[in-house]
């Protein structure tokens, strides 16, 4: 997503740095949880679900269903 080259993103290292520090910041107060328990592995360079991964994200009593 950020290019390649000369004229590859300038802010692609903070980006990619930065992504999963915020993810985590957010997810520090929150549970998630899997809905469908029937999850089918798609074995290719990194391991994934073959079909959509629902998940529950609940904190302080509120409810936030993400696909």
């Amino acid at each position: 997503p950020f290019g390649q080259g000369k004229r590859r993103c300038v802010g692609s290292a903070l980006a990619m740095f930065e992504a999963p520090l915020v993810l985590a910041l957010m997810l520090k107060d929150h549970q998630v949880e899997i809905v469908e328990k029937d999850v089918h592995p798609d074995l290719l360079i990194t391991l994934r679900p073959k079909n959509t991964l629902t998940v529950r994200v609940t904190k302080n009593d509120q409810l936030v269903e993400v696909k």
